[in-house]
């Protein structure tokens, strides 16, 4: 993520009170130098190097963050004989706000035209750059970070308490809402424009999925390695490259192809874990073998998190619950201590090819409406519903089965959520629960499961999951801990080209009741080893439950950030201490994700908030 912040105002600035609010909004970054730029009523501040482009002609400014890519002919020689802002403001002379849907690659922009009194904020379609924002008494403030607007003093900030329940619903607080009541972050392909006087926001791209690609399985096959190949190199020209490498698909095939572009052995970097259940290092090994790749490792301990928890935490403006934030930390510190300046992470490829479980789950509860529906309504259900079917052998997981497929998609895929699996005032306070929605997060889901055009349900999934999964969880997770890291980061998986692609693959190539990611498997056959192919998913996940409950020293730590909540006026101080003793006595892994969470929470706000 490349920083950067400002603000608008209808009063002209004092040059020099602004430069000196604008270097308290972005304190400068390990990686970057920064620049401020004031003209009239505008303030802004990012980087002094090649991540950040900067351009004025006639009464325009534009600031284009990241990396850019102009697709149409004369806006990229522009661009390429300029700089990509340059390129912007032909484009919006030319074409206004459609000069969006030109623009490809990561990248977060901000148009100002003072004489058409217009701004525009964007966000690339992955929302790889982050872009928050507030419209207060007047004034926009915008910026890579929520704490960029909150260090402002014309700033308004206060905790939301929707924000809170929304924290403890999806482990992190999904766009476009924040922690703060009235402060924004962008959703995937999103803008913000103020125009004559009216102020709006929409979505400049959108997915068709149309799973009518005329090519053969094996030329789709073809393409796909082909095309990734092409998005490796454009992220491989600038600084000292390296890779993330846990052993999965992605981060083998992303290593493998930089390996086969670089002149020299690529760099990639590895995290394991003492704990085997946890551990997949061997796999990371197979494919720095394979690809004769200049390997570096690091095995994190318990004594890790003690030492960087808290650094880790509040290296986020928002709480974050996701746990494997302090691996991808430990790696991407691991590269800048090697001399790598960019990572590329193969976050995306589950996402695009259906490379998780829950998607082949929902198959196998679909074909439960392929039984006609009166024989499901008049003669199935009426049975399992009796008392004495559920004595029977499977009759238990037959009633589950029947039930969990008579709920509809989305909704299914949050059967097991803990708040669907347990009471609000079981765990909540109920002068907090006054303030909340509980059905606000489901109806989301509704609404971004809906937002595609023809679509099946199992493209609706993968793009739920490009908002849910990527653009709010996993993208932030790297983001945030390559910036703490002091290095930049870029996703060749989540490359406009390969996106397109992905979304005229017909479903059932992508997954089937037998296969995960069957298309791609079939593109990397030959190029990866056998049995990364064919190993089951894993991850960066941190055996943190298992080790809490038995590592004293860390457990006190959760334990007394969650007594930290018991003052706060957001829970059950029961629940609290159930959690507590659920993980003391119960499945500690399954648990220590509690933990987690309400530790975090903790944390956060002990931090930043008091």
């Amino acid at each position: 993520m490349i920083p950067f912040g400002g603000w608008l105002t209808p009063h002209p600035l004092n040059e020099g009170s602004a430069v000196e609010t604008l270097k308290t909004l972005l304190p400068c970054p390990k990686h970057h130098s920064l620049e401020t730029f004031v003209n009239t009523n505008l303030a802004l501040i990012n980087t002094a190097d090649h991540t950040s482009h900067l351009a004025q002609q006639d009464s325009i400014t534009v600031l284009i963050n990241g990396y850019p890519q102009w697709v149409e002919a004369p806006y990229n020689h522009i661009s390429n004989k300029q700089n990509p802002a340059a390129a912007a403001i032909t484009a919006y002379q030319a074409i206004g706000l459609n000069c969006l849907s030109k623009l490809h690659g990561q990248f977060s922009l901000f148009l100002y035209d003072h004489q058409q009194d217009t701004f525009i904020l964007a966000t690339d379609r992955m929302a790889t750059q982050p872009v928050y924002y507030q419209l207060h008494s007047n004034q926009l403030f915008f910026g890579s970070f929520a704490s960029v607007i909150k260090n402002h003093p014309d700033s308004h900030t206060a905790l939301c308490n929707q924000a809170i329940y929304n924290y403890l619903y999806f482990h992190m607080i999904p766009s476009p809402g924040t922690i703060y009541d009235s402060l924004y972050k962008l959703e995937p392909a999103q803008y913000i424009c103020y125009q004559s006087g009216q102020f709006n926001k929409g979505y400049y791209w959108s997915p068709s999925f149309t799973d009518r690609s005329q090519l053969t399985d094996n030329e789709l096959a073809g393409l796909i390695l082909s095309t990734l190949k092409s998005a490796v190199s454009r992220a491989n020209q600038q600084g000292s490259v390296g890779s993330f490498l846990s052993g999965g698909l992605d981060s083998s095939t992303v290593s493998g192809l930089l390996s086969e572009l670089s002149s020299l052995p690529a760099k990639t970097f590895s995290i394991g874990f003492p704990v085997e259940k946890y551990n997949e290092i061997e796999y990371a090994r197979l494919a720095a073998k394979h690809f004769n790749t200049e390997q570096h490792e690091y095995f994190i301990q318990p004594e890790d998190i003690l030492s960087h928890y808290q650094q880790v935490i509040t290296g986020f403006d928002e709480p974050f619950g996701n746990s494997s934030a302090l691996p991808a930390y430990f790696c991407a510190k691991l590269a800048k201590q090697h001399g790598v300046d960019v990572m590329l992470a193969g976050d995306g490829g589950d996402e695009l090819f259906a490379g998780n479980t829950r998607y082949q789950k929902q198959i196998i509860f679909e074909l439960y409406h392929h039984i006609p529906g009166l024989l499901r309504q008049r003669a199935l259900e009426p049975v399992v519903r009796q008392p004495w079917f559920s004595k029977l052998p499977l009759g238990g997981k037959a009633y589950s089965y029947i039930d969990q497929a008579n709920t509809p998609l989305p909704d299914r895929l949050e059967t097991y959520n803990f708040l669907h699996r347990h009471s609000p005032v079981e765990i909540f306070s109920s002068m907090f629960l006054q303030d909340v929605d509980v059905q606000l997060p489901l109806r989301e889901i509704q609404q971004t499961y809906q937002q595609p055009d023809k679509a099946d349900y199992i493209s609706r999934m993968l793009f739920l999951d490009w908002k849910r999964t990527l653009a709010d969880n996993d993208l932030p997770k790297v983001n945030r801990m390559c910036y703490l890291a002091g290095i930049d980061v870029r996703y060749p998986m989540l490359d406009d080209e390969l996106v397109d692609l992905s979304c005229v693959i017909p479903s059932s190539l992508k997954v089937n009741l037998t296969q995960l990611r069957g298309i791609y498997k079939q593109a990397v056959k030959g190029f990866l080893p056998d049995a990364i192919i064919n190993k089951s998913k894993h991850g960066f996940g941190l055996p943190f439950g298992v080790w809490t409950k038995d590592h004293q020293p860390l457990q006190t730590m959760a334990y007394e950030a969650i007594d930290y909540l018991v003052d706060q006026p957001y829970f059950n101080p029961d629940f609290l201490v159930n959690a507590k003793a659920m993980h003391q006595q119960g499945h500690s892994a399954y648990y220590g994700e509690l933990i987690w969470l309400l530790m975090t929470l903790g944390s956060w706000l002990k931090t930043h908030i008091n």
